[in-house]
């Protein structure tokens, strides 16, 4: 079973399809060893907000459901996207988890707008120079938007939503790009609510930039960049249970109240919660009692017990 990368495309709801992105959801899937699954959703004006969201998680329903039974592990599941498809990712994820918590393990999200109107780097960069104007925001917006309220919608505007919904998320971020501050943003409101981040902000690029990665180096490294975030949170069970089956002479920070065997389990448990790991898995069934009362994000009935070599 194959971790799985549920990649929604950018192009201001309006433009884009699965052929202009098919080499960025190619590259990410060898780099990552995840399955990328591309959404081709309904575009406006024609199909209007929140009409994509909705299809977009209908597929999220299918492969929780039907995955599995196409090699695709649903455990082991994130959400991607670049700019609309990035804020349509974090949306889908926020609604996900209302009813299903802990579902989406990762956000790979590159430079998305999440519900800022008037910022510096709208101010800065938001001009024909930069290659995206704020006549071209409005176009967008007014076609995707049904009507003024819509803007405020925490579905579009997810900076209002729960942000402590969301799982552990690397953000890349343009620098000479107008939606920069929306990312900024995002990580700031993700640190603020205690979940876990990455913000990356590649030099000297404009929005869009990682569809160049033939011509431009920072656009492999940003996807590079992702799919390793991407393959630490979706592997990180097995990069877990391979630490703390290894010897470890960390000073235990309570009083080395456990035995030394122990030891270096409770520091793979403090580095799992600064993570956002999902799912816990220890080396043996009878060292799950030693952390019923450690405060982390585990739901323990889904410990799995494995050998120290599993």
């Amino acid at each position: 079973q194959t971790p799985t990368l549920l990649y929604l495309h950018g192009g201001g709801w309006v433009v884009g399809n699965l052929d202009t992105h098919d080499r960025v959801m190619r590259l990410l899937a060898e780099f990552s060893g995840a399955c990328v699954v591309g959404v081709d959703y309904p575009l406006s004006p024609e199909y209007r907000f929140p009409v994509a969201i909705n299809e977009a998680q209908a597929v999220l329903d299918w492969l929780k459901i039907q995955g599995p039974d196409h090699g695709l592990d649903s455990s082991r599941l994130a959400i991607g996207g670049d700019s609309a498809g990035a804020n349509m990712a974090v949306s889908v994820t926020q609604l996900c988890h209302q009813k299903n918590p802990g579902l989406i393990q990762c956000l790979l999200l590159y430079y998305g707008a999440y519900g800022l109107t008037d910022s510096a780097a709208w101010q800065k960069y938001g001009n024909a120079d930069f290659e995206f104007t704020r006549e071209e925001k409005e176009f967008y917006l007014a076609s995707y938007l049904n009507t003024e309220a819509d803007r405020d919608d925490p579905r579009f505007k997810v900076l209002d939503g729960d942000i402590s919904l969301l799982p552990s998320a690397f953000i890349a971020a343009a620098e000479c790009d107008p939606l920069q501050d929306d990312l900024t943003a995002l990580y700031e409101a993700m640190q603020k609510a205690g979940r876990s981040a990455t913000l990356k902000i590649y030099p000297g690029v404009l929005h869009s930039f990682i569809h160049y990665s033939r011509m431009l180096d920072q656009a492999t490294e940003a996807l590079r960049d992702g799919a390793d975030a991407l393959k630490a949170a979706l592997d990180g069970v097995e990069a877990l249970v391979h630490l703390a089956a290894t010897p470890d002479d960390v000073e235990d920070p309570v009083n080395n109240l456990f035995p030394p065997n122990i030891t270096g389990l409770y520091h793979t448990l403090e580095l799992a919660r600064e993570a956002g790991v999902q799912r816990l898995v220890l080396p043996s069934s009878g060292q799950v009692n030693w952390f019923r009362n450690f405060e982390g994000p585990w739901p323990l009935d889904e410990t799995v017990p494995v050998s120290p070599k599993g």
